[in-house]
């Protein structure tokens, strides 16, 4: 690898580097005749992908959003609405949208219905005494945030919140799931959390197929009455999004689900050669954990860091050309893409390894 070489580790929506050509054709056709807007069957299309995909946990009613905030509001007030919840229960601090995080400071009522909070102390020992004290709420938990918090842990806590929640007849929610793929993608969910059934899914970030638009799943056996979905259904404002976009979406979930088998391989090699490189990078006074799950690997900055330093950290990685997300708390998210070669891993390794050095 050249060493002037840029490494893009920054980009939830980057599937594939280098594009699959199949792909590449059906773009270049949409290209040459000319791209149009307002293809409702291109949106119905991707539905019913999604649905497909969801098939191992039950059936979905797929509602298209503009945004991962839009999504989420829409299925508190669908909630509310029609089953009339009686709380909502989130991590606290965990952004689940604008709106939603403004009153959690203030008025901790969002819609009108009473916040409660799921806590976890320093010792990493968690709380839901929230949900067990209540019924009929909607239970928010964001996946990838607890595990990149929480690592490992993050699985039982998650079916923990889950069977409580199951207990007090509360709906649940899974937000910011950044992969169209399921049982794929960049954090392989189906794999982690077997039994587990989300009532609502929310699929964020371009769904992690590099598209504008973000999906709300409801389960049909909780949702029963499609009309209840069909009225709060506000696809015609996504309609502006050009076909071109959304047939690249189509395609690139289309291939990922045919080539099934090689994606899985190539992930789970690449998710293992992360696992034996990265533990270099451990500094106890410095990173504190680092979690890899798929192609997503999260460093965990060490609570005694003050955040000047973290954001040296980052900038060595930039200056040297490995493009980095923000830092969030004291998470880095490093995204890889499949096509990501092993030798990037080396690089990526080498760097960290550099920028640690430097700063301790």
């Amino acid at each position: 690898m050249s060493e002037k070489q840029v490494i893009y580790v920054d980009d939830w929506n980057c599937v594939y580097r280098q594009i699959p050509y199949c792909i590449v054709e059906n773009s270049r056709k949409i290209i040459e005749r000319g791209i149009f807007y307002q293809n409702r069957e291109l949106y119905q299309e991707l539905g019913l992908k999604l649905k497909k995909e969801l098939g191992s946990l039950g059936e979905y009613e797929i509602i298209n959003y503009l945004s991962g905030s839009q999504a989420i509001d829409n299925a508190v007030i669908i909630c509310k609405k029609y089953l009339n919840i009686t709380a909502i229960i989130k991590m606290k601090h965990v952004y689940h949208g604008i709106d939603m995080m403004q009153v959690e400071e203030n008025t901790a009522q969002y819609m009108d219905l009473p916040l409660e909070f799921i806590l976890i102390d320093k010792n990493k020992r968690l709380d839901i005494s929230s949900i067990i004290s209540c019924r009929n709420g909607l239970v928010i938990i964001e996946p990838m945030y607890l595990f990149a918090k929480y690592g490992e842990k993050a699985n039982k806590m998650i079916h923990s919140i889950y069977d409580a929640a199951r207990k007090n007849n509360h709906l649940i929610l899974f937000d910011e799931v950044r992969s169209g793929v399921w049982s794929m993608g960049t954090f392989l969910y189906a794999q982690q959390f077997e039994q587990v059934v989300p009532d609502i899914i929310c699929f964020s970030k371009g769904l992690g197929l590099g598209v504008a638009t973000s999906v709300a799943c409801f389960l049909k056996d909780r949702f029963e009455d499609k009309k209840i979905l069909k009225n709060e259904d506000i696809i015609k404002s996504n309609l502006s999004l050009s076909e071109l976009a959304m047939q690249r979406a189509n395609d690139l979930l289309d291939y990922c689900m045919k080539e099934k088998t090689t994606v899985l391989a190539q992930i789970n090699a690449f998710e293992k050669k992360m696992k034996e490189s990265f533990q270099a990078c451990i500094n106890k006074t410095f990173i504190e954990e680092i979690h890899i799950r798929g192609l997503v690997y999260i460093i965990v900055f060490s609570k005694d860091v003050n955040k000047s330093k973290c954001q040296l950290f980052r900038q060595y990685l930039l200056a040297n050309g490995i493009i980095v997300r923000h830092i969030e708390e004291n998470l880095l998210y490093l995204n890889f893409a499949i096509d990501s070669l092993f030798e990037e891993i080396d690089v990526v390794t080498q760097k960290i390894c550099e920028a640690l050095e430097v700063l301790c």
